[in-house]
């Protein structure tokens, strides 16, 4: 680079339009800064080094010039054909962000994403952060997997690989390291801790929770949260009826999803589940309910809408719904979410189970419950009732080796409270 005796060294020289600056940081020596492609992750966009050039004379500046010149011609060069860039060494932490921005584009279900944030931003990043991504081998890993403390189940350790993978990916796709870098999970070995038991209600927490779901509703002296509830009380208890996961499997069911279905003759109601964690893997799945939910889903239905032709249709059927009837007219609403309010809004029916809780106090035998311990009630209860393992798995959505693994415990725990018993005609035999 060309620089004659009349230019004037400042303590902040720019050239090639800001590609390039030489400058004086707290050193003896000229340091040089270079614009770096934004994918990298470097702060600003700019990578700095010292140049190892003592600031003094004019043939020591020209001479940090040159140096610097080079290493970011070497640098284009190499970004041109593809190849890493030896001279900038990423972080994880860096190349992470721009994985967590990723992750937030894509269209996920919401836990999952959550699931995926929360192991880049609280176990990854903390611990692995400051590692060169180039530096981040076999040993690194099995260390990480190692000294973590959130424990290592199945679940969990596939979620971090992901995690993890998808960091060397991102890295692999912007030439920050080669194939060879990215490590092959089987050399791998990670011991896995075994999941707790389920953690279920007992007969005394539920029948704590029907007594106590009305006083927490005239609690409420807000109108949405009156409403919302109101929805909370149905929401529940169509849960502990039919075993749905909490969340979009059973907030995504829409009254265009309950129809009449047939069975040796003997006509029945069916609902299609597609969305949650199956509809993630593409899979669907049909229940049977039993009159009990029918029931209850119509009195949620005529307590959401209260239009001249639901009155009529109510004064007409005093005594019972007759679902053939109940089919047409619920037409009218098919593609609204039957546990949303009429804005269309869903609660945080998370948070309200939080609220219910604290509401409840000590009326409940542990204060760990979820809103899924309404879910492992009805597998537990169908599981005393001596209902067939493979015909409960294929209708909660689960795997018979999930069932037997992880309800063990929980069988045990009620067995004391239930007495066993047939679904007979009266309840219908909705596993069939």
């Amino acid at each position: 680079m060309d620089i004659s005796n009349s230019f004037t060294i400042t303590p902040y020289n720019i050239f090639e339009n800001g590609d390039l600056v030489i400058f004086k940081q707290n050193s003896s020596n000229w340091w040089a800064q270079i614009k770096t492609p934004p994918e990298l992750g470097f702060k600003n966009n700019r990578v700095r080094f010292s140049t190892g050039c003592k600031i003094g004379t004019l043939e020591s500046f020209i001479e940090a010039v040159n140096f610097a010149k080079k290493r970011k011609n070497k640098n284009d060069v190499l970004l041109e054909e593809g190849l890493p860039i030896s001279d900038l060494k990423p972080t994880v932490k860096q190349v992470a962000l721009k994985v967590i921005d990723e992750f937030k584009k894509e269209k996920l279900h919401d836990k999952t994403k959550k699931g995926y944030l929360r192991i880049i931003e609280n176990q990854i990043i903390p611990v692995l952060g400051n590692c060169y991504i180039k530096n981040l081998g076999l040993n690194e890993l099995i260390d990480f997997f190692n000294q973590r403390d959130t424990g290592n189940s199945d679940t969990q350790t596939t979620m971090t690989k992901t995690a993890l993978d998808r960091i060397y990916i991102y890295a692999l796709k912007k030439k920050m390291i080669i194939q060879a870098d990215r490590p092959l999970w089987k050399d791998i070995k990670i011991e896995t801790t075994k999941s707790k038991k389920r953690l279920t209600f007992r007969k005394v927490d539920v029948d704590s929770v029907d007594k106590n779901i009305d006083l927490f509703i005239g609690k409420s002296t807000n109108k949405k949260v009156k409403a919302n509830r109101n929805l909370f009380k149905f929401y529940i208890k169509f849960i502990e009826n039919t075993g749905t996961r909490p969340g979009d499997e059973t907030t995504g069911i829409k009254w265009k999803h309950i129809f009449q279905s047939e069975y040796k003759g003997e006509a029945r109601t069916t609902i299609f589940l597609e969305k949650g964690k199956m509809g993630e893997q593409n899979k669907t799945r049909e229940i049977h309910i039993d009159r009990e939910t029918y029931k209850l889903l119509t009195q949620l239905y005529f307590k959401k809408f209260k239009s001249e032709k639901e009155i009529k249709f109510l004064f007409k059927h005093t005594t019972e719904i007759p679902s053939k009837d109940f089919m047409q007219l619920k037409q009218d609403h098919g593609n609204e979410y039957i546990f949303a309010r009429s804005c269309g809004k869903i609660p945080d029916y998370c948070d309200i189970w939080t609220q219910f809780r604290k509401f409840l106090k000590d009326n409940l035998t542990e204060d760990k419950f979820t809103l899924y311990s309404f879910r492992h009630y009805f597998i537990t209860k169908k599981l005393h009732q001596e209902i067939d393992v493979y015909k409960l798995a294929k209708y909660v959505g689960n795997s018979p080796t999930m069932i037997r693994d992880y309800y063990d415990a929980s069988f045990s725990a009620l067995a004391s409270e239930f007495v066993m018993e047939n679904l007979g005609q009266e309840n219908l035999n909705i596993f069939d």
